[in-house]
């Protein structure tokens, strides 16, 4: 039975549809078939996890972290009083269908951008890592501030080098590595779902989010905000695109239709637990080890 043997640091036309389907299907059994050749004679593997406060699940049934509860490398056992996790997480899944033992590494921090990920990927450098988990970005587009106006790069520009610089890091220190790039949830469908609820009280209370979830918020801000969050996973995709034997982009939470029900009592950002496993199970069928 898997167990996280050491953790570091600190949503988330119906022809059109069945082409995209059968299109990731086709992808995930590639990849797949890549990844299991490519660890085949590894006795040990080692995971990490990089990103914010959704890897680190945050408020998940508490406000504070609760990494045994993540999508990438908490557990299922539910039992003793520091691992007491129920999610059945990508490491649970790797060690199932590899039959392996993994080693999880999870240096996600709370509240972190893509400015944190330079320090991430140095936490890790003495460790053979060989698959790895990366979802930021909610952060980057919830601190966006308009392009600069003097030839230097904006906000999210400076989001994607930073990305693929991490990425790059990664792949020299271990040229076998895979490496899932998960999408941004769609962060437009958590305003329209909790804009005039409850949650909208909790937005304002604790400050999240206030260029999407403020109180009073504009059609044409609404529209540019979701025009950046889609830039964003293009340019993830392109990413990934780039380094095709490392890098499989991933999609899923962009265009899963997540409710109410996956999100935090706490404060309607984060996933809860039912968010976190709906994370795990949607993003390993559509990645290196999905069938």
């Amino acid at each position: 039975m898997f167990r996280p043997r050491m953790v570091i640091g600190t949503l988330f036309g119906g022809a059109s549809l069945l082409t995209t389907s059968l299109s990731m299907a086709a992808e995930s059994r590639d990849a797949h078939a890549q990844a299991v050749k490519t660890f085949a004679n590894q006795s040990v593997l080692h995971m990490a996890a990089f990103g914010d406060s959704i890897t680190r699940a945050f408020n998940t049934n508490g406000p504070k972290d609760h990494p045994w509860n993540s999508w990438a490398t908490g557990n299922s056992d539910n039992v003793g009083l520091f691992r007491r996790g129920q999610v059945k997480s990508h490491a649970e899944l790797l060690e199932e269908t590899t039959g392996k033992q993994v080693v999880v590494h999870n240096v996600a921090k709370t509240g972190g951008k893509s400015t944190d990920l330079d320090e991430q990927v140095e936490a890790v450098k003495a460790v053979p890592i060989h698959y790895a988990t990366m979802l930021i970005g909610a952060n980057d587009l919830c601190a966006h501030s308009k392009p600069l106006g003097d030839g230097k790069q904006s906000d999210m520009q400076q989001y994607t080098v930073r990305v693929e610089r991490a990425i790059q890091k990664l792949i020299a220190r271990n040229p076998s590595i895979k490496i899932l790039l998960v999408s941004i949830p769609d962060m437009p469908r958590l305003q329209r779902i909790g804009s005039g609820s409850s949650c909208q009280v909790k937005w304002s209370r604790y400050g999240i989010c206030q260029n999407l979830l403020r109180d009073v918020i504009s059609s044409d801000e609404l529209s540019i905000f979701e025009k950046q969050w889609q830039n964003a996973n293009d340019s993830l995709k392109d990413i990934a695109a780039r380094h095709p034997q490392h890098v499989l982009y991933n999609a899923r939470l962009a265009e899963y239709p997540f409710e109410r029900d996956h999100l935090s009592d706490f404060d309607c950002f984060h996933p809860n637990i039912v968010g976190q496993n709906l994370l795990s199970s949607e993003t390993w069928a559509t990645g290196w080890w999905g069938h």
